[in-house]
């Protein structure tokens, strides 16, 4: 394996701090002549609390810490399929990721995979993932719409619409905002 090409101007600055020190270049370019990268065909990347790099190729799932690559595919993992669309990173650190043959959810240790077969996603070929603030996995598919997920339950904001007369707000700790409508009644002795 050769090294990674790196073109351009390189200028080391060191800081005050002995061990710690800033190369700045214009590209270094990895691919499979000169790293571990499984497929020179690169669709999403991703990087993690710890800086791991998270790159989904068409040949499986890389994880770069900068030094060492940890290459994961359907010979090693929990993948589904290979070709790794698309990855996002939840607050707890788990990795959801979206390939041609399903959804997974990995945490380093485990793997679940979500499929047609055994979730209500429409389609197993996933293109994009986003986490809304609530949690939710807004899953796109190809071909089958949109299917949003989340662990205990989908929470979806409601849009309450201004307030008209005898209408009172109140919002709960759950984020949702709920219009109750009160109905006044005159009371006699």
């Amino acid at each position: 394996m050769s090294a990674p090409v790196v073109t351009g101007f390189i200028a080391l600055m060191f800081s005050t701090n002995p061990q710690t020190f800033i190369i700045t270049n214009y590209w270094i370019v990895y691919d499979t002549s000169n790293s571990d990268l499984p497929d020179n065909y690169v669709f999403t990347i991703t990087i993690d609390e710890q800086r791991n790099k998270w790159i989904g190729t068409r040949n499986g799932l890389a994880k770069f810490d900068g030094i060492n690559w940890t290459i994961y595919d359907t010979s090693n993992s929990g993948l589904p399929d290979d070709s790794v669309n698309t990855i996002t990173i939840d607050g707890m650190n788990n990795k959801w990721i979206g390939t041609s043959g399903g959804l997974t959810k990995f945490d380093e240790v485990n793997w679940v995979v979500y499929d047609t077969s055994n979730s209500n996603l429409p389609s197993i070929f996933i293109r994009v993932i986003t986490i809304d603030e609530l949690g939710n996995k807004w899953i796109g598919t190809g071909g089958g719409g949109l299917a949003v997920y989340r662990e205990g339950g989908v929470i979806l904001p409601v849009e309450v619409k201004e307030k008209k007369k005898n209408q009172t707000k109140f919002q709960q700790n759950f984020r949702f905002i709920r219009t109750i409508q009160i109905h006044s009644t005159h009371l006699q002795r």
